[in-house]
């Protein structure tokens, strides 16, 4: 199963860059502002309507997925994302929203290389 995690892995990043390629980074933060805002009570967040934050929530579900998929032992996450096991979806988009805000010159860029750079920045790990 280890030599096959490398591989998972690139499939997995390739199939969401892929399905998601015609969507920019402004794209995407447009879809996912509302999710950002919207309530959250306990651990239930009040999901806004349409397309665009279900949009959002689905890229976000994959995107969690790869990064949560654990390496062999010793070696750094896969995409270099150190997120702790308490982090939750909503979490990960209010990051991809602010970091998207702050860098508008990467608004035409792929959004999935722009929001895992987000989470790199929000939780970096620590190099041994």
């Amino acid at each position: 199963m280890r030599r096959l995690a490398p591989l998972l892995l690139l499939t997995i990043t390739a199939s969401l860059s892929t399905a998601l390629r015609a969507e920019s980074t402004a794209e995407m933060l447009s879809a996912c502002r509302p999710v950002a805002q919207a309530q959250i009570v306990g651990e239930n967040i009040e999901m806004p309507p349409g397309a665009g934050p279900a949009m959002c929530w689905g890229f976000f579900i994959g995107l969690q997925k790869v990064i949560n998929l654990i390496p062999a032992q010793g070696q750094q996450p896969f995409l270099s994302v150190c997120a702790p096991e308490k982090s939750n979806r909503a979490q990960l988009i209010a990051i991809f929203v602010r970091y998207a805000e702050q860098n508008p010159q990467r608004h035409h860029e792929d959004v999935f290389w722009v929001a895992v750079d987000s989470l790199r920045a929000a939780f970096p790990c620590r190099t041994k």
